[in-house]
């Protein structure tokens, strides 16, 4: 099955606003890898990288896991 990794960023901005990006996508689990690893020594210790592995085409709420963002309305706009 194709699968493509998906690496995001989350941290607090200046606002106290939750910030959540896609930052990378690659169908290379190397290259993810390896832009997950410069990312990560690049960043300031309260910024958080993930690096989520989803197969595509299919509804990724019918997985087990996969990438979500859970939050109050108030909290995320």
């Amino acid at each position: 099955m194709a699968t493509i990794d998906l690496i995001v960023r989350t941290y607090t901005d200046l606002d106290h606003r939750r910030v959540v990006e896609v930052v990378f996508a690659s169908a290379d689990h190397a290259a993810a890898q390896a832009q997950l690893k410069q990312l990560k020594q690049e960043a300031p210790a309260k910024v958080h990288l993930l690096l989520y592995t989803v197969p595509l085409d299919t509804d990724l709420t019918q997985l087990a896991s996969y990438p979500v963002i859970e939050g109050s309305l108030d909290r995320l706009g």
